[in-house]
Formats: structure tokens, C-alpha cells, sequence
């Protein structure tokens, strides 16, 4: 399949199945409880590689609120039952929820093959809030959307217009690893973590 293909194929993908991350995960209650936590407002940005095969396989956006702390997954499989998952959005994102998620701990694959990459900036606290209302307000992605949804939504963020929205996550990466004020590190999640 030619790269040109390819990327029409996804993007049919895409638009012909709108919401089918919905269809499929259900579109549970009400979210639950925040958590409120002490410090500034801030993104963080994971991206998760396979590494057998050295290919960014993820990407996902948690948002530090002052009142509560927020995942944004778009086409994500994550789940943990303590979490409530409303669309691609999960609210009340404790500590121990965020250590779930970033481990990959709920998925059926072994840890081993996994590396993280995480990029994180604090942020005024209009913009943490936006982050949040852009991702309440959009219908589900599908799988192989998560790139898309992540750098789309940056992209609406003041000091962020710089994103080029794609549905590749190592082009997300070059643009997180060109920007020096984010603070990077990476971890193979079998093994310990690395500072860059």
C-alpha cells in the first residue's frame, strides 16, 4: 500500500465511522468526583512506543486543572475500573489512576514491550480549562485517532499554534522534542526511567 493510500485509507477510516469509539466503549454516567491537587496548572503529553518494533503507538493528554485533573484519550483502550470514561474524556484522574494509565497496566500486551515518552508544561489556568472544555466538546475518535485528536487540540491553545495537526504520533514528537520549554523524559515501562 503507497504512503498516499495509505493515508486516504485512514482518513476514510476516520470520517466513515464517526463515534465508533462510542459505539464501542458505551457512554457511560456521570464522571467522577474531581480531584483536586496541589500545584500549578499543566499538560502532559504521553506518547507510548512499542519497541520491538520502534513505532509510536499512542498519544494521550492528561490536564492539570486548579480543581481537578483531567485524560484526554482519543481512540484510547485504557480502562481501570475505578475510572469513569465519558467519550474519550475521564475526569477525577488521581494519582493512581494517572500511574495505571502511563504503565499501560490494564492492557493485555506485557509491560516490557513499552516505552513512554512524556513531555509536560505548566500552563496559566484559563488555558488548562480550555484544554479541557475543547476535549468535553468533541465526539470520540477512533482508533489510530489519537495523534489527530492531541495535536488538534494543542493546536487551539494559546502558545500552542505552532502544532501541525497529524494523525502520525512521531510527528507530534518532533515538534514536543523542538520546543524547549517542555521538560521531556522516557522510560522503558519494564525497566527504569530516563531524563533528557
Amino acid at each position: 500500500m503507497t504512503g498516499v493510500t495509505r493515508r486516504g485509507f485512514l482518513l476514510g477510516g476516520m470520517a466513515a465511522l464517526p463515534g465508533c469509539a462510542g459505539v464501542v466503549f458505551g457512554r457511560p454516567g456521570p464522571f467522577a468526583p474531581r480531584y483536586t491537587h496541589d500545584g500549578p496548572s499543566r499538560l502532559r503529553i504521553a506518547v507510548f512506543e512499542v519497541e520491538p518494533i520502534d513505532f509510536m503507538m499512542h498519544t494521550g493528554l492528561i490536564i492539570y486543572t486548579p480543581d481537578d485533573r483531567v485524560l484526554y484519550d482519543p481512540g484510547g483502550f485504557w480502562r481501570d475500573p475505578r475510572a469513569v470514561r465519558r467519550l474519550d474524556v475521564t475526569r477525577g484522574f488521581s494519582p493512581e489512576l494517572e500511574a495505571s494509565y502511563l504503565s499501560r497496566s490494564s492492557l493485555l500486551s506485557s509491560a516490557d514491550i513499552w516505552t513512554l515518552h512524556l513531555w509536560e508544561t505548566e500552563v496559566p489556568d484559563a488555558v488548562a480549562l480550555q484544554a479541557v472544555e475543547i476535549a468535553e466538546s468533541r465526539e470520540p475518535y477512533c482508533f489510530g485517532g489519537c495523534a489527530y485528536g492531541v495535536s488538534s487540540l494543542l493546536r487551539e491553545l494559546p502558545g500552542f499554534e505552532g502544532v501541525r495537526t497529524s494523525l502520525i504520533p512521531a510527528n507530534l514528537v518532533r515538534y514536543l522534542h523542538a520546543r524547549a520549554d517542555m521538560q521531556y523524559s522516557s522510560r522503558e515501562l519494564g525497566g527504569g526511567q530516563q531524563e533528557a
